[in-house]
């Protein structure tokens, strides 16, 4: 089968492959932060997280933008049936990623040794993690590129069962922050090893196609491209990152590190499903683009964002509400004030739920210039926000300036597309989808903030606002016949050759 073959079918086998890559994923992740919280203690997990999170930073800012240029530039070549081009382009993408790891890695080492230099060990096992780290998301983006979701899905199953073990090892051992530093690592080198094993038949040049070189007009493009994703990788740093940590860490307690990150955590995984679609609508973006032009790129988009928009909304909404009772179930009584910072998280996603395939649009057009000049603007407002809301509130106060720089970032988005690329988003589709979310949630807070109700009450009432919701969108029109067909027609086609 071509790998650049964009049906309904493909499509939605795709988004399977990686909708249930995402549940993996959040599950395992979920277990992971819960035995990881619940060992540690509110304060040792606040300057774990922090840890953690600074080691994280410096993975982010070693990608120089390069898994973007893989998945953008694999995926175009290979839809226009230049192979031997991808792979060439994939090996000397991936090559530049170790590479600039390993030093970015060796130069904060040396930065961060001298500014904490009474913790030498706990920074060397961090910035261990920054080469897997960083490698794992190009060789990801690679998979996603050449459209082996099926391959992703298998490396993250096998990679979160060693996690999973790993870290419940340790911590039956009564690990320390040191230990859950050690596992962190350990589980994130057997991860990216195990994905570059299966990437061995993506980097595979036969002797044939060595002297196929490219053109240094291609390689303009890459660089420009990725220099450009790069310097949006900076900002989205402050933006939709974990930037408020460094706030928190000056201005309140470890416990506050600890509040805010586990909620970060929390909806970031609820987040990942938006970006599961988005990773599978992204080289469908670039070959749509690259074979239809404009009007291609504008028809696959509108559908898109309405069906993210129908899976992302509700969920989010009807969240809110049921937050307080699973954070203290999960995490025990001492968490109970994630509750919170989760709920402001949540209503954050209803906003930006879109954010992710919209900026995959610009990539496409190449139009990522203009949303970069606008987020310099963001992050300004984001650093004022967190002056302004983290010494005051704590870790309410940076879900607050996070979400708010978020919303504001979404929209000017949004703004953006409309004009670069006239009549794509499908304004009254997704005023419906809203209203529709919006009203039912009204069970579940009827049995949530009036009756109290028990669990077995409240799962009848998440039912009940399902199929008000469902309802609503085919009164409401949101969903046409032929949505219905669409899907029908696609499902159908799947079964038969699966079936063959």
């Amino acid at each position: 089968m071509n790998n650049t073959e964009t049906t309904l079918p493909k499509a939605l086998r795709n988004i399977g492959f990686s909708g249930t890559r995402m549940v993996v994923a959040s599950f395992s992740g979920l277990i992971v932060s819960v035995i990881t919280a619940r060992s540690l203690g509110a304060q040792q997990m606040g300057n774990y997280s922090f840890i953690l999170w600074v080691a994280g930073t410096i993975a982010a800012l070693s990608s120089l933008g390069l898994p973007d240029a893989v998945g953008k530039f694999v995926a175009e070549h290979n839809s226009a049936g230049n192979h031997v081009l991808s792979v060439k382009i994939a090996r000397t993408i991936v090559a530049t990623q170790i590479l600039a790891a390993g030093a970015i890695s060796l130069l904060g080492a040396g930065v961060w040794s001298v500014l904490a230099k009474h913790h030498l060990i706990l920074i060397f096992l961090a910035l261990a993690t920054v080469l897997p780290a960083a490698l794992q998301q190009t060789l990801l983006a690679l998979m996603e590129g050449t459209q082996r979701f099926d391959l992703q899905l298998v490396a993250t199953l096998g990679g979160s069962i060693l996690q999973i073990a790993i870290v419940a090892t340790f911590a039956a051992l009564h690990a320390s922050i040191r230990g859950f530093l050690l596992a962190t690592f350990l589980s994130s080198a057997a991860l990216t090893g195990f994905t570059f094993f299966l990437c061995r038949p993506m980097l595979k040049l036969h002797p044939a196609s060595a002297k196929h070189d490219s053109s240094p007009e291609i390689s303009k493009r890459i660089l420009r491209f990725t220099l450009s994703v790069y310097a949006l990788w900076l900002l989205n740093l402050i933006v939709f990152d974990k930037s408020e940590l460094f706030f928190l860490r000056i201005f309140q307690s470890p416990a506050e590190l600890a509040y805010y990150s586990i909620a970060f955590a929390l909806t970031a995984r609820l987040a990942t499903a938006g970006d599961s679609i988005s990773y599978v609508l992204f080289p469908m973006f670039v070959t749509r683009y690259t074979q239809d032009g404009a009007d291609g790129l504008r028809e696959v988009y509108r559908r898109s964002m309405r069906y993210l928009q129908m899976l992302m909304v509700p969920v989010c909404l009807w969240g809110i509400p049921l937050t307080p009772r699973l954070v203290v179930f999960a995490y025990g009584g001492q968490y109970a004030r994630v509750a919170s910072v989760v709920q402001v998280l949540l209503a954050t996603i209803v906003v930006t739920a879109t954010m992710t395939v919209s900026s995959n649009v610009m990539y496409t057009m190449e139009r990522q210039h203009s949303f970069l000049r606008y987020m310099v603007l963001v992050a300004a407002l984001n650093i004022f926000l967190d002056l302004l809301f983290v010494p005051r509130y704590g870790a309410l106060g940076a879900a607050l300036a996070n979400g708010l720089s978020q919303a504001f970032a979404a929209c000017g988005l949004i703004v953006m597309l409309r004009i670069a690329l006239p009549g794509s988003f499908p304004v009254f589709a997704s005023l419906k989808i809203y209203l529709a979310a919006a009203v039912s949630v009204a069970p579940i807070l009827y049995a949530e903030l009036i009756l109290r109700a028990g669990a077995l009450f409240l799962g009848v009432s998440v039912a009940v606002a399902v199929f008000l919701y469902l309802g609503l969108l085919s009164g409401l029109r949101a969903v046409t016949r032929s949505d219905f067909e669409a899907f029908g027609d696609g499902f159908m086609s799947l079964v038969f050759r699966r079936a063959g």
